[in-house]
C-alpha cells in the first residue's frame, strides 16, 4: 500500500516522458500514458488507471517520442541542460553502462519515491542496485520486463507425433532437467538434406539466439557469475562448478551441426521460426515471452510453453531470467521537479496491481498462448527470477567472452576464458562503482 496521501493537489503538474515511437507491434506496455482507449485490453487499462490518477491528483502525462534511439536522445539533452522531460525509457542495457557519468539520477534520493514498496521489483532492484544507489525503476507500473522473461516454447504436436511425454508433467514432476531435454534435442534432431549441418529444411532439436545463448541457462542452474557483499558491491562468484556444467550441456545442446539452429542467422528469422514451428520441424526454441504476440499468432501448429529446465532433479524450483535489453523508468539529471515526478510515479506504481494480472491472464492467455498449461508454466516460471548483474554490465568482457564461446561451439574454453577475464572483470567494476554521482 502507498503511503501518498489519499487526494492532493499537483496542480497540474505535466510529466513529459521521453520514449521510442510505437513501431506497430503491439507495445502499448511500453507507454505509460496511452492517448486513448482503442479496444485494446491492456493499453485500455492503462489508460483507465491513468484516468483516475489525474483525477485524484490533478497532474497528466505527456508522451514525448523520438524516432531516435532514446538513450542518445536523451543523453544529448542532458548533456546541453535542456530542459525537456521528466522521465527517460532508454533500454535498460544501453543506459545502465551511462549511470557512472551523472546523467541519471540515484531514485533512491527522490522524494516521494518509494522503491522499497512491493508494487517495485524488489528483486530485480536489489539484483541492479550498486553500492545502495539505483538508478532504474521497474515493476507493476509497466509490463516491458515481462515481456523479455525467457521461457522454452515447445512444438507439441510434434512431440505427440514422436510419443514424446507429456512435457507438463516432466515440470509438475520435477523432472524437467537439461539431461531430459537434451535427450529429446538428440531424438529430434535429423540432417534432412544431408549437408552436413542444421538448416532451415532439417529436422530441428532446438532453435535458440546468439545473443542471448549463456545468460538464460546460467540462471535456469540457479547460478549466478556476479553476486553482491555485504556493502552491495558486485563480486564474482567464486564456486563456479554448475556454470560449468552448464557450459558442458551447451556445447552438446548448441552444436549446429548436429542438433540446433541459431535462428539469428537468418535474415527472414521470422519466417524461419514460424515455418519450422508450423511444419513440426523443430522441438524446443528458447524465446522470450514477446515472441509469441510477434512470432506466433499465425503458427498453425499447436505449442506449449515451459519453464527453462532444472540443472538436475534435486534443485528446489525452476529459474529463469530476463533479456536485458527492455525499457526501464530512468529520471534525468536535469529533472527540476523531481517532488512532482516522484510522487506521479509512485502513484502510478501503487495503482498497477491490475496491469500484470491483465497481461498475463487476460493477454497472454486469451490471445497468445495455445492452451491453459502454458500460463501455468509461465506463472510458474516468474516465481523465480534470477539477474545477473555482470550480464547487465559486463565487466571485462567476462560475459561476452563466455557467449561468444557458447554460440561458436567453443565451450571447452570457458575456463581458460573466466581465468584470464576475472580479474579484469572485478577491477572495472569496482573503477564503476567508484564513479558513480
Amino acid at each position: 500500500m502507498s503511503d501518498l496521501p489519499a487526494s492532493y493537489d499537483l496542480e497540474g503538474f505535466n510529466m513529459r516522458v521521453l520514449m521510442r515511437e510505437n513501431n506497430g507491434t503491439g507495445t502499448s506496455m511500453f507507454v505509460i500514458a496511452p492517448e486513448e482507449t482503442d479496444g485494446e485490453i491492456l493499453n485500455d487499462t492503462i489508460f483507465n488507471r491513468n484516468l483516475a490518477l489525474y483525477e485524484r491528483y490533478n497532474f497528466g502525462i505527456e508522451n514525448v517520442y523520438t524516432g531516435e534511439k532514446v538513450l542518445e536522445v536523451a543523453e544529448r539533452s542532458i548533456l546541453a541542460r535542456d530542459d525537456e522531460f521528466e522521465v527517460v525509457f532508454p533500454y535498460f542495457d544501453n543506459a545502465a553502462m551511462k549511470v557512472n557519468t551523472g546523467i541519471f539520477l540515484d531514485m533512491n534520493t527522490v522524494e516521494n519515491l518509494n522503491l522499497k514498496k512491493n508494487y517495485w521489483d524488489q528483486n530485480f532492484n536489489s539484483a541492479v542496485s550498486l553500492g545502495g544507489k539505483l538508478y532504474c525503476g521497474v515493476g507493476d507500473i509497466m509490463v516491458s520486463e515481462d515481456d523479455v522473461m525467457m521461457m522454452v516454447l515447445y512444438n507439441s504436436d510434434l512431440a505427440n507425433d514422436l510419443g514424446i511425454e507429456n512435457l507438463y508433467t516432466a515440470v509438475d514432476e520435477r523432472r524437467w532437467t537439461y539431461e531430459l531435454m537434451r535427450g529429446y534435442v538428440k531424438q529430434v534432431a535429423t540432417d534432412l538434406d544431408g549437408d552436413g549441418k542444421m538448416g532451415r529444411d532439417d529436422m530441428v532439436g532446438f532453435l535458440w539466439a546468439s545473443n542471448n545463448c549463456l545468460a538464460p541457462h546460467l540462471a535456469a542452474a540457479n547460478t549466478l557469475l556476479f553476486t553482491k557483499d555485504d556493502s552491495d558491491t558486485p563480486v564474482m562468484t567464486k564456486n563456479l562448478d554448475k556454470a560449468y556444467r552448464i557450459f558442458d550441456y551447451l556445447g552438446e545442446l548448441l552444436d549446429q551441426k548436429r542438433y540446433s539452429l541459431d535462428w539469428l542467422n537468418f535474415g527472414d528469422a521470422v519466417t524461419v521460426i514460424t515455418n519450422l514451428v508450423s511444419t513440426k520441424h523443430v522441438l524446443f526454441q528458447n524465446m522470450v515471452l514477446s515472441q509469441l504476440r510477434r512470432l506466433y499468432r499465425d503458427v498453425t501448429a499447436n505449442f506449449g510453453m515451459l519453464p527453462m529446465p532444472k540443472l538436475e532433479e534435486n534443485q528446489s524450483d525452476y529459474h529463469t531470467t530476463i533479456w536485458k535489453s527492455f525499457e526501464a523508468i530512468m529520471l534525468p539529471a536535469t529533472n527540476t521537479r523531481l517532488s512532482e515526478t516522484g510522487f506521479a510515479l509512485e502513484a502510478l506504481a501503487a495503482a498497477s496491481d491490475n496491469i500484470g494480472e491483465t497481461y498475463y491472464n487476460i493477454c497472454l492467455e486469451s490471445k497468445y498462448t495455445r492452451d491453459a498449461e502454458s500460463i501455468r508454466m509461465i506463472e510458474l516460471a516468474r516465481k523465480n527470477m534470477l539477474y545477473d548483474i555482470g550480464f547487465i554490465y559486463d565487466w571485462g568482457g567476462l560475459y561476452s567472452s563466455l557467449n561468444s564461446a557458447m554460440a561458436t561451439g567453443k565451450s571447452a574454453n570457458a575456463a581458460s576464458i573466466i581465468a584470464s577475464t576475472s580479474e579484469k572483470a572485478e577491477l572495472e567494476s569496482k573503477e564503476f562503482l567508484s564513479e558513480l554521482k
